[in-house]
């Protein structure tokens, strides 16, 4: 890998991450409003 691609690998997969336990937390308490079943899935 690039020092260019790995400064944003872990970052990426950090937001990749959080968005996905969020929307997942989410979509658990059947809170499925707007985007969030697209977004996860």
């Amino acid at each position: 890998m690039t020092p260019t691609l790995k400064s944003w690998a872990t970052p990426l997969v950090i937001a990749t991450f959080i968005i996905s336990a969020v929307t997942g937390i989410l979509m658990f308490f059947h809170q499925e409003i707007g985007l969030i079943k697209p977004v996860y899935e």
